[in-house]
């Protein structure tokens, strides 16, 4: 567990030097040693730590030794196929496999945060916080087509409709459930202000009742083989993030102003009105929160965003609330480290020759 320490205290400590002088390489550099430590952490790691790592092994050493003419015969999706086969053209060793892997995860994730975050302290406390954190020791597939939506995002940030297309396309040959990206373009650029709460709200709640219903629907658009793997309706509990992701977006709405905020935060504020929107399908179906994995990397900028936005009367109000949540969330990562399900075996923390 000790890594996990050294993961967020040495950059925590770095980035107390930008609240001083609001440097943009001190910025920088917290984002760097963060996601440094981390791709260190994901490279040298125990085939044991994260639940599909040995199935990912395992995959790796059959498309190597699969014949080119072969290659697509094999039942997974076409882009992640030929990228264990190139990557395997040059070497047998399965840990380099994941260092050139976790590179590609997770330097689109810090460019991102590099660029858009205006509070690393914050950003990066409430990224290991989101599912994605662990995810990504274990879902490679999908943190590679998670990867890839960062690029489709900025290509509709810059209304580059092709490229979003092409890039989200490409993210699908990863993983399949990357089709939702496309939602990225159409809810990023949609003018939502606070009078859309009144029609937004009942019938978010209108999708909370219908859950089952419309969970079905939309499922069979992936196809008929999502359809017999994830149509099953089974209760999950996951009530939590519901409840919270409810509180990241009451905030973002209600401590500022909509006339103060340039595009790019509303447009994050979009996104979290489609967070909430596909969790509230979250206790019926692990699905879904699959399916929002694409969007989760985008609260933290939203939130520190927020908070320098806050109307001058809550100002205060939000610099308190960030100290709560940086502190709420430090805790609540270890505390969850050592007693929460881990289902995906990413703690304790152990190195490959261990």
């Amino acid at each position: 567990m000790v890594v996990y320490y050294i993961l967020v205290i040495i950059p925590g400590i770095i980035s107390l030097f930008y609240y001083l002088n609001k440097s943009g390489k001190t910025k920088t550099i917290t984002f760097f040693l963060f996601f440094s430590f981390l791709w260190i952490l994901l490279s040298l790691r125990s085939y044991e730590v994260g639940v599909d790592i040995k199935n990912y092994k395992y995959i790796f050493e059959t498309v190597r030794a699969t014949p080119w003419d072969s290659l697509f015969n094999l039942s997974l999706e076409s882009g992640y196929v030929l990228f264990n086969k190139v990557i395997g053209t040059f070497t047998d060793n399965f840990s380099v496999f994941l260092a050139i892997t976790s590179f590609i995860i997770i330097y689109p994730l810090y460019l991102l945060y590099k660029k858009e975050s205006t509070d690393p302290l914050l950003t990066f406390v409430l990224f290991i916080n989101m599912p994605n954190f662990v995810m990504i020791f274990s879902g490679l597939r999908q943190a590679l087509a998670i990867s890839l939506s960062i690029i489709a995002f900025y290509s509709a940030k810059k209304k580059n409709f092709l490229r979003f297309i092409l890039v989200t396309l490409l993210a699908v040959l990863f993983h399949r459930s990357a089709v939702i990206v496309l939602l990225l373009y159409p809810i990023y650029h949609s003018k939502i202000t606070k009078k859309w709460l009144l029609f937004a709200i009942p019938s978010l709640l209108a999708a909370f009742i219908f859950n089952k219903q419309l969970f079905l629907f939309f499922i069979r658009l992936l196809g008929s083989s999502y359809y017999e793997k994830y149509a099953e309706i089974q209760s999950t509990n996951a009530y939590t993030m519901i409840i919270l992701f409810a509180l990241f977006l009451a905030f973002s709405f209600f401590m500022v102003n909509d006339n103060d905020l340039d595009a790019n935060t509303l447009g994050l504020r979009n996104i979290m009105l489609l967070i909430f929107a596909i969790q509230l399908f979250a206790p019926i179906n692990t699905m879904a929160m699959r399916m929002n994995y694409y969007f989760l990397v985008y609260i933290p900028v939203l939130i520190s965003n927020t908070i320098l936005y806050a109307k001058e009367k809550l100002f205060l109000l939000a610099k308190t609330a960030r100290k709560i949540m940086i502190l709420f969330f430090v805790i609540y990562f270890f505390y969850n480290a050592y007693t929460g399900a881990d289902i995906l075996q990413v703690f304790p923390y152990r190195f490959y020759w261990e």
